[in-house]
Order: C-alpha cells, then sequence, then structure tokens
C-alpha cells in the first residue's frame, strides 16, 4: 500500500500541476486579451513540466519502479534537491497567482 506524504516527489508534483491550472483558470476567467501572451507562456511551462515529470516518473506514485520516488529512496541528496526544486517551483507558481491576483483587483 502506498501512503502520500509530503516529502514524497509525485505528491508535490501534483501539487505543482494544481497550482498552474489554478492560475490558468484564473487567467481563463479574467479573459483579457492583454493576458494573452503571458497565459500562453504559462501553458508552455505547464506543459513542460508535464513532459519533464512523465519521463523521469516524477508523477507516479512510490510504489512504481520506475518513479522517481523509489529510485531515490534511499539516496537523501538527489532525493531532497528535488523536492526543494519543486518547492521552489509551487511557490514561484502561487505567488504568480497571488501577482495576478493583486493586478486584477487594481
Amino acid at each position: 500500500m502506498t501512503t502520500h506524504q509530503p516529502d514524497h516527489i509525485h505528491v508535490l508534483v501534483y501539487k505543482c500541476f494544481a497550482a498552474f491550472d489554478r492560475l490558468l483558470g484564473m487567467m481563463r476567467q479574467q479573459g483579457t486579451i492583454e493576458r494573452f501572451p503571458e497565459e500562453s507562456q504559462i501553458r508552455v511551462k505547464r506543459y513542460e513540466f508535464c513532459r519533464w515529470s512523465e519521463r523521469f516518473g516524477a508523477n507516479l506514485v512510490c510504489s512504481s519502479t520506475i518513479s522517481l520516488d523509489y529510485k531515490f529512496r534511499n539516496h537523501d541528496y538527489p532525493r531532497e534537491t528535488i523536492l526543494s526544486q519543486l518547492g521552489h517551483l509551487l511557490s514561484d507558481v502561487e505567488g504568480r497567482k497571488q501577482s495576478f491576483l493583486d493586478t486584477a483587483i487594481s
């Protein structure tokens, strides 16, 4: 049985996907033409992140032998590095969402 702990790579990957989707949803809801280039860039970044997660198995649960969680289960440094970078990505996307909210309100 697989547990979904916050320190699992696949958990942070899905949190990043959710953050990208929330941001894109807000931008779409706003629906302004000026936002289109920025929305397009964010869609590209989400697509690139999706490709990366699929290519390296970052989106797969721990029990999958091809997942990053499984591959790095006994290797703390690369695992912590990946978790740190995913945490930074999540913070950046959520920060962009907040920035978007702030400019939409103004």
